[in-house]
């Protein structure tokens, strides 16, 4: 079957944007005629029975990747309490109490909370928690999901985690709010239902594929999940295990077509997250007398990443602090060669000491545009963090083009959405920093489709490539975010969603 997307605009590898045709022959792209090539407007002869589409001069670019996300917690999402909402612990309590009336299940669950944002920053306590529902657990999960707060119920079934519980106020972090949340876990059916309408919204902010952060616990559900779902999605997994048990999780995943499925690594935290005060440093934080915390120590770190690179897989470090990418690149430093072995998650308090070190590193950085545009801003989290002049030195994204890093973008979910990300990429609040648009949306597009384990043929539209694209309103290469707005979406050559089925619409047949 092929199909024929006339009158497009069409996003090419140099960065620029040339009106013309592309056909779509199966899950490829059969050809691509541009003006300068000749092309007119009546574009090239279809086949017989051929699909043809009007762009009607729309936007026509390489799919978006997300390159940290975790698909998992928006299948759930439906399942929770969403406390994003809340401007204060009081309507924080407020949501749970309403949502635990109606909610008959064994849990109640919030998640996405963000002090950040509250005039007063107080934290919810357990003994508030209690007050809601003293017979089920009660976990609220902060947005970072480094940590959260539960009732008496749950925390009595946490196991003991020093440093990480505060029993008096219910204040979990890392191990423990993992831990916590495994309890609450709804179970793989739940999680396989919602699976859809997970990559359906993924589908809407035109988004191809995926590099997600996968719980073991959860890879039962997760597979089944994305087996029976319609709505094709590419997924590179990062699994949260230790590489001496990944036998079985690989033989799982194996058993799924490769083209749309791979388990591409093994995911590791080095430290926590600013919003906890977890992620570790060298200088104590601005606003409290502690340093965070470095969750692996050496010689298991050491173990982990040996033991997933010998397995071919890629080792994915979260290293947020400047002490956890200091542990990052002695893990690196015995590992040599020019394809990367290794992620680098986050790195976000860089120093310019880690330049040579990185330079010489087989990593890729994964970054989070989203963040510099989430916290980033005067008087936001990361100043009250760790003050302006440690803020000014975040997320060099600049800097890390110009030393010629591979560096990725992704969303960590935070939110997900790379036309809202490429904002933080693109107005930078260093100026210096700043990436153009075209470095912004490569980071999306073309560059996700060529580093390490997570190859594709994807990425730019030229034949042979895959047919998975975005068709969009506005030209982000140009400066366009949000207002961009997503069309059109194709996987694989298959249209997997359309803002406007009328016909003629782009995006829907002519």
């Amino acid at each position: 079957m092929q199909t024929v997307l006339t009158n497009a605009q069409i996003y090419g590898a140099d960065g620029r944007v040339r009106r013309g045709h592309v056909t779509i022959d199966g899950d490829r792209i059969g050809d691509v005629i541009t003006n300068r090539a000749g092309a007119g407007d009546e574009g090239p002869a279809p086949v017989k029975g051929a699909t043809v589409v009007d762009m009607k001069a729309a936007f026509l670019f390489p799919g978006f990747v997300d390159t940290h996300i975790h698909l998992t917690s928006l299948a759930l999402k439906s399942l929770r309490c969403d406390l994003a909402p809340a401007r204060s612990a009081g309507e924080l309590y407020d949501l749970l109490r309403a949502y635990a009336r109606i909610e008959d299940g064994p849990n109640v669950v919030g998640v996405d909370w963000d002090e950040s944002r509250w005039s007063d920053r107080t934290f919810p306590t357990r003994t508030e928690l209690d007050a809601i529902d003293e017979r089920r657990p009660v976990m609220a999960r902060r947005i970072c999901g480094h940590m959260g707060v539960v009732n008496s119920v749950l925390l009595s079934k946490i196991s003991d985690h020093p440093g990480f519980v505060d029993a008096e106020t219910g204040l979990l972090r890392e191990h423990a709010i993992w831990e916590a949340g495994r309890l609450v876990d709804p179970g793989p059916e739940r999680l396989a239902a919602g699976m859809e309408d997970a990559i359906r919204g993924l589908h809407k902010l035109g988004i191809t594929a995926i590099h997600d952060i996968v719980e073991p616990t959860r890879l039962e559900g997760y597979l089944e999940g994305v087996s029976s779902s319609s709505a094709p999605l590419r997924i590179d997994i990062l699994l949260h295990v230790d590489p001496d048990d990944i036998g079985p999780y690989r033989e799982m995943c194996e058993a799924h077509d490769a083209a749309f499925l791979r388990l591409a690594g093994v995911k590791c935290f080095l430290d926590g997250s600013l919003g906890g005060r977890t992620a570790a440093l060298s200088v104590p934080y601005g606003d409290e007398d502690t340093t965070g915390t470095l969750l692996i120590p050496g010689d298991r770190a050491d173990h982990i990443a040996r033991g997933t690179i010998e397995q071919g897989l890629v080792c994915a470090m979260h290293a947020i602090g400047d002490r956890a990418i200091d542990q990052a690149l002695d893990i690196m430093e015995p590992f040599s060669g020019d394809s990367p072995l290794f992620r680098i998650e986050h790195c976000e308090m860089v120093r310019e000491d880690h330049f040579p070190m990185l330079e010489k590193a087989p990593v890729v950085l994964a970054l989070q545009p989203n963040f510099v545009r989430n916290w980033a801003f005067r008087g936001g989290l990361y100043e009250s963090r760790i003050g302006r002049e440690r803020l000014h030195r975040c997320n060099p994204f600049r800097s890390f083009a110009a030393a010629g890093f591979d560096v990725i973008f992704g969303s960590d979910g935070m939110p997900p959405g790379p036309l809202y990300g490429l904002k933080g990429a693109t107005e930078h609040p260093v100026v210096s920093e700043r990436l153009t648009p075209v470095q912004a949306v490569d980071r999306y597009t073309r560059i996700p489709n060529l580093v390490g384990p997570h190859r594709r043929e994807a990425g730019i539209i030229e034949p042979g490539r895959l047919a998975d694209l975005v068709v969009l309103g506005a030209n982000p290469a140009e400066g366009a975010g949000e207002e961009a707005e997503v069309r059109a979406v194709y996987v694989g050559g298959e249209r997997v969603y359309s803002a406007d089925e009328r016909p003629g619409a782009p995006g829907g047949a002519a």
